[in-house]
């Protein structure tokens, strides 16, 4: 899996852009660098871009993502958007993640538009 990281500064959203297939490893890495730049700026808003992603964690593994967020700094008082292909084959797994995601008390929600998952990440509620 690659990845990039920015800070969109105007808005105070730490933005990562991932695509091909994702590994534990590098979901682990990705993760902690976008936390650690989260922090540095003094940002709990973040917004992943998984639309060129082509293969994703198995689910057993993305069940235990919210654990690995956890780990790496992140809590329930970030905000994290994701924003896939609304005709993905891997939509199925954006939302069972989402869910487990909701179950471990972290504020997690999908998108299909950068837009509105930016709307949701700079609104008060």
């Amino acid at each position: 899996m690659e990845w990039k990281i920015d800070y969109l500064e105007k808005n105070g959203i730490v933005l990562v852009t991932t695509s091909g297939i994702a590994g534990w490893d590098e979901s682990r890495k990705l993760t902690e660098e976008a936390i650690e730049l989260g922090r540095s700026r003094g940002s709990n808003r973040f917004l992943v871009d998984n639309r060129n992603l082509k293969s994703t964690l198995p689910t057993l593994q993305v069940d235990m993502l919210p654990d690995m967020l956890k780990q790496a700094g992140l809590t329930g008082e970030d905000r994290m958007a994701l924003v896939y292909e609304s005709s993905s084959p891997l939509k199925d797994t954006h939302k069972f993640f989402r869910d487990v995601a909701f179950l471990a008390s972290l504020q997690v929600k999908l998108f299909t538009e950068i837009n509105e998952a930016i709307a949701w990440l700079t609104s008060k509620s």
